[in-house]
């Protein structure tokens, strides 16, 4: 559930409730031009303003397509296993049941589906030419084709493979942008003011710490360990993140499958090489515990705001058609 759906719960008015967070996040909107999104959101995206009309079951379409008894675009067993097994697609329906936007998702195994992996927004003409389907679209959901588990080797097809590579489908969309620069701009804070380690945000607001002329790769490998120390998510307890940028989308796959995110304690120091198996060197605070509980903050704070950036980019997706 979304925070303006929640606001029209406590019984405050929705539409001034979403004009306000708009404005808020915004600030160059005029009013009249809030106003209009509002009115745009209620007609064409179903903003909730009825109780009765909050849906349940926010996957409202969930359907393979070809044949799931051999493998073609999904190669693993396992895989087409779990996408038509009845109890195991409900687990995949309850996970989602924390947002706030409805999709329709269909699992696409078939020998047009394995030339077309993470190609993004599509229009129908792609549906219908490229992978040879005649798929009616809800243009008031979120529409995602999956044609492959390529991208996370030995890993099933569950609801958070499903929700993590749904963010490397969204990546070029103005939202995730926004998401990746309000994450970007509180790391960067921490590991200043934390850490004495002054880091730069790509123009773009996706990357942090990159330095493109330079092969010294220090700043990765610091964010990498930093992330999977206050990462609460499996693959960072784990500590098996590919990389810092895998980050973001563990992320997304954690707001969309629990409808928030959250942060372990941060660290008083952040290995950053190892010798026989202990942390040899890296990058130590000299924050006394006081001013660690103050940092602390940072972190509770963008556990608060993370959803409102989560929810644009889901607003920003409605009506579209994604293939992954």
């Amino acid at each position: 559930m979304d925070k303006i759906t929640k606001l029209f719960l406590e019984g405050l008015d929705v539409k001034k409730a979403y004009s306000n967070l708009l404005k808020r996040h915004y600030p160059d909107l005029s009013h009249e031009e809030a106003d209009k999104k509002v009115q745009d959101k209620i007609e064409k995206q179903g903003l909730v303003t009825d109780i009765t009309k909050l849906s349940e079951t926010p996957i409202d379409q969930f359907q393979t397509i070809g044949n799931f008894d051999k493998g073609s675009s999904f190669t693993k067993k396992v895989d087409r296993a779990i996408l038509t097994s009845p109890k195991a697609v409900q687990k995949i329906k309850d996970k989602f049941a924390n947002t706030n936007q409805n999709f329709d998702m269909y699992f696409v195994n078939t020998k047009e589906a394995r030339n077309h992996t993470e190609v993004g927004e599509v229009g129908e003409s792609f549906i219908r030419n490229e992978l040879k389907l005649d798929t009616p679209i809800n243009k008031n959901n979120i529409t995602v084709f999956y044609t492959n588990n390529k991208g996370d080797r030995g890993v099933m097809m569950t609801a958070w493979i499903i929700a993590h590579r749904f963010g490397h489908v969204v990546r070029r969309l103005p939202g995730w942008g926004n998401l990746c620069r309000e994450v970007n701009e509180m790391m960067q804070r921490i590991m200043e003011e934390v850490y004495n380690r002054k880091m730069l945000i790509s123009k773009d607001g996706l990357f942090l710490g990159q330095d493109f002329m330079s092969r010294d790769d220090t700043n990765s490998k610091i964010l990498k360990n930093f992330y999977q120390i206050i990462g609460t998510f499996k693959s960072a307890r784990d500590k098996k993140l590919n990389n810092q940028y895998e980050f973001m989308y563990e992320l997304l796959a954690q707001y969309l499958t629990t409808g928030k995110v959250s942060f372990n304690q941060l660290p008083k120091f952040i290995p950053v090489k190892y010798a026989w198996g202990k942390p040899s060197q890296g990058v130590r605070s000299h924050a006394t515990d006081a001013d660690m509980e103050y940092y602390q903050g940072y972190l509770r704070n963008l556990e608060e705001i993370y959803g409102d950036y989560a929810e644009y980019l889901l607003d920003e997706c409605v009506g579209k058609i994604f293939v992954m």
